[in-house]
């Protein structure tokens, strides 16, 4: 039986897309083997969508906006106007 796209044999079915399997699933690819990536919710896993990343996104924003408010602040006084209260 010919071999079309999309079926035959695998070297490797990874089942979940999380950071291990992302990164199984890309190793065994570089290396030339054929790779199914099976996952039933977003790529990159829980840590990725949920915990981690998202997580550590809101201190890191948060002094971003406090830095931006100090500059302006500062700026506004430099040239005589009021800056945000």
């Amino acid at each position: 039986m010919p071999e079309t796209k999309g079926h035959g044999l695998y070297n490797v079915i990874v089942v979940g897309a999380g950071t291990a399997g992302l990164v199984t699933a890309a190793g065994t690819a570089g290396l030339g083997g054929r790779v199914a990536l099976v996952e039933r919710n977003k790529m990159g896993g829980d840590c990725l969508n949920y915990g981690c990343v998202p997580s550590k996104a809101l201190p890191d924003g948060a002094s971003m906006s406090k830095s931006r408010n100090s500059n302006s602040k500062m700026f506004s006084n430099r040239c005589g106007r009021r800056g945000p209260k």
